[in-house]
Protein backbone atom coordinates (compact mmCIF):
# COMPACT_ATOMS: atom_id res chain seq x y z
CA UNK A 1 0.00 0.00 0.00
CA UNK A 2 1.21 3.50 -1.03
CA UNK A 3 1.87 6.00 1.89
CA UNK A 4 -0.26 9.26 1.07
CA UNK A 5 1.71 12.31 1.48
CA UNK A 6 0.57 15.45 3.14
CA UNK A 7 3.44 17.89 2.91
CA UNK A 8 2.41 19.33 -0.75
CA UNK A 9 -1.28 19.89 0.14
CA UNK A 10 0.00 21.28 3.55
CA UNK A 11 1.65 23.69 1.53
CA UNK A 12 -1.09 24.93 -1.05
CA UNK A 13 -3.57 24.68 2.08
CA UNK A 14 -1.00 27.98 3.36
CA UNK A 15 -0.68 29.58 -0.06
CA UNK A 16 -4.51 29.61 -0.43
CA UNK A 17 -4.87 30.94 3.09
CA UNK A 18 -2.59 33.12 2.33
CA UNK A 19 -4.43 34.71 -0.21
CA UNK A 20 -7.78 34.69 1.36
CA UNK A 21 -6.21 36.53 3.98
CA UNK A 22 -4.11 39.18 1.77
CA UNK A 23 -8.04 39.55 -0.26
CA UNK A 24 -9.63 40.64 2.76
CA UNK A 25 -6.84 42.57 4.24
CA UNK A 26 -7.31 44.59 0.67
CA UNK A 27 -10.79 44.83 0.50
CA UNK A 28 -10.90 46.41 4.47
CA UNK A 29 -8.38 48.77 3.32
CA UNK A 30 -10.23 49.93 0.83
CA UNK A 31 -14.01 49.60 1.88
CA UNK A 32 -14.14 53.38 3.53
CA UNK A 33 -13.16 54.79 0.27
CA UNK A 34 -9.99 54.93 0.57
CA UNK A 35 -6.87 57.69 1.52
CA UNK A 36 -8.62 61.41 1.85
CA UNK A 37 -6.48 64.19 0.30
CA UNK A 38 -7.42 67.93 1.63
CA UNK A 39 -9.12 69.38 -1.36
CA UNK A 40 -6.90 72.33 -2.82
CA UNK A 41 -4.31 71.74 -0.53
CA UNK A 42 -2.04 73.52 -2.91
CA UNK A 43 -4.26 76.79 -2.33
CA UNK A 44 -4.60 76.45 1.90
CA UNK A 45 -1.03 75.78 1.83
CA UNK A 46 0.18 79.05 -0.02
CA UNK A 47 -2.67 81.29 1.99
CA UNK A 48 -1.42 79.04 5.71
CA UNK A 49 -0.48 83.20 6.69
CA UNK A 50 -3.65 84.70 5.98
CA UNK A 51 -5.21 81.76 7.42
CA UNK A 52 -3.47 82.05 10.75
CA UNK A 53 -4.07 85.76 10.68
CA UNK A 54 -7.85 85.12 10.43
CA UNK A 55 -7.72 82.69 13.71
CA UNK A 56 -5.26 85.49 15.69
CA UNK A 57 -7.73 88.09 14.53
CA UNK A 58 -10.28 86.57 16.94
CA UNK A 59 -8.00 86.10 19.79
CA UNK A 60 -7.02 89.42 19.41
CA UNK A 61 -10.85 90.77 19.11
CA UNK A 62 -10.89 88.36 22.34
CA UNK A 63 -13.95 86.72 21.07
CA UNK A 64 -14.94 83.04 21.43
CA UNK A 65 -16.70 80.37 19.69
CA UNK A 66 -18.07 77.58 21.85
CA UNK A 67 -19.02 74.89 19.02
CA UNK A 68 -21.38 71.67 20.34
CA UNK A 69 -22.25 68.44 18.15
CA UNK A 70 -24.67 66.27 18.94
CA UNK A 71 -26.38 63.16 17.20
CA UNK A 72 -30.40 63.18 17.07
CA UNK A 73 -32.84 62.00 14.66
CA UNK A 74 -31.09 60.55 12.07
CA UNK A 75 -28.62 63.93 11.80
CA UNK A 76 -25.70 65.69 13.30
CA UNK A 77 -26.92 69.61 15.07
CA UNK A 78 -24.30 71.43 15.33
CA UNK A 79 -24.61 74.73 17.96
CA UNK A 80 -22.37 77.57 17.95
CA UNK A 81 -22.10 80.68 20.78
CA UNK A 82 -20.37 83.69 19.91
CA UNK A 83 -19.06 86.03 22.84
CA UNK A 84 -16.81 89.09 22.85
CA UNK A 85 -14.13 90.09 25.51
CA UNK A 86 -17.22 90.99 28.09
CA UNK A 87 -18.44 87.57 27.67
CA UNK A 88 -21.93 89.15 25.68
CA UNK A 89 -23.10 87.59 22.93
CA UNK A 90 -22.34 88.58 19.19
CA UNK A 91 -25.31 88.43 17.41
CA UNK A 92 -26.10 89.13 13.69
CA UNK A 93 -23.09 87.45 12.29
CA UNK A 94 -22.64 85.28 8.88
CA UNK A 95 -21.89 81.99 10.52
CA UNK A 96 -20.24 79.17 7.75
CA UNK A 97 -19.29 75.78 8.82
CA UNK A 98 -17.46 73.29 7.38
CA UNK A 99 -17.59 69.37 8.93
CA UNK A 100 -16.83 66.50 8.68
CA UNK A 101 -16.36 63.64 10.89
CA UNK A 102 -12.44 62.70 11.72
CA UNK A 103 -13.38 58.81 11.03
CA UNK A 104 -15.13 60.01 7.40
CA UNK A 105 -13.15 63.14 6.25
CA UNK A 106 -13.56 62.52 2.57
CA UNK A 107 -17.66 63.38 3.37
CA UNK A 108 -17.63 67.38 3.68
CA UNK A 109 -20.21 69.18 4.34
CA UNK A 110 -20.60 72.81 4.28
CA UNK A 111 -23.26 75.02 5.87
CA UNK A 112 -24.67 78.42 6.87
CA UNK A 113 -25.77 78.59 10.79
CA UNK A 114 -28.70 80.53 11.52
CA UNK A 115 -28.90 82.75 13.96
CA UNK A 116 -31.92 81.16 16.65
CA UNK A 117 -31.03 83.40 19.97
CA UNK A 118 -28.46 85.92 20.68
CA UNK A 119 -24.80 84.98 20.01
CA UNK A 120 -26.14 81.53 19.14
CA UNK A 121 -26.22 79.74 15.88
CA UNK A 122 -27.79 76.62 14.58
CA UNK A 123 -27.46 73.79 11.86
CA UNK A 124 -27.69 70.40 10.79
CA UNK A 125 -25.43 68.55 8.93
CA UNK A 126 -27.54 65.67 6.99
CA UNK A 127 -25.21 62.47 8.38
CA UNK A 128 -24.95 60.93 11.53
CA UNK A 129 -22.15 59.87 13.57
CA UNK A 130 -20.44 60.63 16.95
CA UNK A 131 -16.95 60.58 18.04
CA UNK A 132 -14.68 63.05 16.87
CA UNK A 133 -15.53 65.96 14.72
CA UNK A 134 -13.22 68.64 12.85
CA UNK A 135 -15.59 71.77 12.32
CA UNK A 136 -13.76 75.20 10.84
CA UNK A 137 -15.55 78.14 11.46
CA UNK A 138 -15.53 81.17 9.19
CA UNK A 139 -17.68 84.15 11.23
CA UNK A 140 -18.70 88.14 9.74
CA UNK A 141 -19.36 90.32 12.66
CA UNK A 142 -19.35 94.05 13.25
CA UNK A 143 -17.32 94.53 9.97
CA UNK A 144 -14.53 91.69 11.21
CA UNK A 145 -13.82 88.54 9.61
CA UNK A 146 -12.83 85.47 11.78
CA UNK A 147 -12.37 81.90 11.73
CA UNK A 148 -12.23 79.26 14.41
CA UNK A 149 -10.75 76.08 14.25
CA UNK A 150 -12.02 72.80 16.72
CA UNK A 151 -12.15 69.08 17.33
CA UNK A 152 -15.34 68.26 18.82
CA UNK A 153 -16.61 65.49 19.98
CA UNK A 154 -20.04 64.65 19.02
CA UNK A 155 -22.51 62.97 21.40
CA UNK A 156 -24.95 60.58 20.75
CA UNK A 157 -25.32 57.15 18.61
CA UNK A 158 -21.79 56.32 16.54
Amino acid sequence: MKRLNLFPGIIFALLGLNFVIVGITVYAANSDGGAVIEPNYYQRALHWDDQRALEERGRVLGWSAGVELTVKDGATAIGVKLADRAGDPIGGATVRALTFRSADAGRRHELILREVGPGRYEGLVPTRGGGAWQVELRIQARGELFTYVASVSAEGAP
